[in-house]
């Protein structure tokens, strides 16, 4: 097994059973050259595990529409695209037109084109709206006012919780 594909093994291991099957199939080398895992073999990388964590509480299913919030080299909206089956239904935010371009590539090259637009992340993004979920992974305590109009009825925002 090469080092690439045993990485990816280890880390789906760790991620929530509905999530590993997408941390197994999605590249991370394509997004970052940072490991996936930390050197601890025990463990994730905390980043990673607040990513997952998240994703998780959104509690995404094929199918579903997804806006992704500060989409950042977008990794998470890779692993997004792969859970809802279809990267048609995902649309994700980066507040720098720089960040939103190269993301945009790596999600091309990875096979989820997912839409990449350029948005104030307190602004979600209203033209692709109703979203059945919102995610993002910026600590913002509270999903703002601006997203919670974007939901589709019976939606969901998912943020981590402020430290």
């Amino acid at each position: 097994m090469s080092t690439t594909a045993l990485s990816r093994a280890h880390a789906a291991c760790y991620a929530p059973a509905a999530w590993r099957p997408a941390v197994a199939a999605v590249p991370r080398r394509l997004f970052s050259a940072r490991p996936l895992w930390s050197a601890d073999p025990m463990g994730p990388d905390p980043a990673l595990a607040t990513l997952l964590t998240v994703l998780d509480s959104a509690d995404i299913g094929p199918g579903m529409r997804v806006l992704h919030v500060g989409c950042g080299s977008g990794y998470a909206t890779a692993l997004i695209c792969h859970r809802t089956g279809d990267p048609a239904l995902v649309t994700a935010t980066a507040a720098d037109p720089v960040e939103a371009a190269a993301a945009r590539w790596r999600l091309a090259q990875a096979g989820c084109p997912a839409q990449v637009f350029i948005a104030r992340p307190d602004q979600g993004y209203a033209r692709c709206a109703p979203y059945d979920r919102i995610v993002s992974t910026d600590l913002f305590g509270h999903p703002p006012a601006a997203w919670r109009a974007q939901l589709a009825p019976g939606g969901r925002a998912a943020v981590p919780p402020r430290m």
